[in-house]
């Protein structure tokens, strides 16, 4: 059986980790059919330099690195660690979509390396070796060009394609590599019959959920701004543009901190400023600049609502 041994410190900020023995960490991968490599019955792969911490938490711990095979070139990889147990059924889950969606694997998906896992005490550690495929979008789906959000939306699909949502649609799940748009954190994906009827026609009235024909393409849209709408929306809140006056009447619908993690929560807050500006355009436009400069004193009073992380 195949194992990877972590030579380097990881920062896991995690009790029964910290407190171990100090030394390798050695996982053994479970056996599987979805890998994009598979190894030979027996490999050794190691991680010897240090790793770079993408992310700290709560859920996971995710860091940069380098996996070292016997055979082969080195992997440039992402490892996806859970070190307590509690979302052991979600890697797996996210394990199982490269599986499912293995046609997508090296363009709108990662190459997979493997589950690797460990107990440690009463918990089981579990580590998903993943392909480091590009850097972080860098803005809100508002803000893409319309040349990328089809290629976007052409990825989602082609997941959709094969039976399975993603889950979880946020910028910082998706990654740029080549200018082409590479979809991570599947953890969340389901089983799903697309039942899509139409084209996007941008500037076109916003049809239904219903009438649309998929949920999750119906929000990507939606949030894109290709639709016109009378409407203006914060995590899964629709509001009437008439009913915001200030930026409060949009941050007051951003989800508590213990219901979404911090990075979603300034990223909703960026776009509840972002929308704000402009409305306050397009009230310029329509109503004239006085109006508009008392809504923009106003967002300027409420900019400190904006939840922080």
């Amino acid at each position: 059986m195949t194992t990877l041994t972590i030579n380097c410190a990881l920062q896991l900020r995690c009790d029964r980790l910290m407190n171990r023995k100090a030394g390798p960490l050695v996982l053994k991968r479970v056996k599987s059919d979805f890998d994009s490599e598979p190894p030979a019955a027996e490999e050794e792969w190691t991680v010897d330099s240090d790793v770079e911490t993408i992310q700290s938490g709560p859920r996971f711990f995710v860091f940069r690195a380098q996996i070292i095979r016997p055979a082969g070139a080195a992997l440039d990889v992402v490892l996806k660690i859970d070190p307590t147990g509690a979302c052991e059924a979600a890697c797996k889950n996210e394990a199982k979509v490269y599986q499912e969606a293995k046609i997508l694997r090296g363009n709108a998906l990662p190459f997979f390396y493997g589950c690797f896992q460990v107990r440690i005490d009463a918990a089981m550690v579990t580590c998903l070796a993943i392909e480091h495929c590009g850097e972080p979008l860098q803005t809100n789906f508002r803000d893409l060009d319309y040349a990328f959000a089809c290629k976007l939306l052409r990825t989602v699909a082609a997941l959709h394609a094969c039976g399975l949502t993603h889950g979880d649609l946020h910028p910082r799940n998706v990654r740029v590599m080549c200018d082409t748009p590479v979809l991570i954190d599947l953890e969340s994906s389901e089983s799903h019959t697309c039942g899509l009827r139409m084209m996007v026609v941008p500037g076109t009235t916003r049809p239904t959920a219903e009438e649309y024909g998929c949920a999750e393409l119906h929000s990507l849209v939606w949030r894109m701004g290709l639709w016109a709408t009378d409407k203006l929306g914060i995590d899964t809140i629709m509001l009437d543009k008439d009913s915001v006056r200030t930026v409060d009447d949009l941050t007051r619908w951003i989800p508590g901190p213990e219901q979404c993690d911090p990075d979603y929560r300034r990223y909703l807050g960026e776009l509840a400023e972002h929308l704000f500006e402009e409305l306050c355009e397009e009230r310029m436009l329509t109503w004239g600049t006085t109006e508009v400069s008392d809504h923009r004193i106003r967002r300027d009073l409420y900019k400190s609502a904006a939840p922080s992380a």
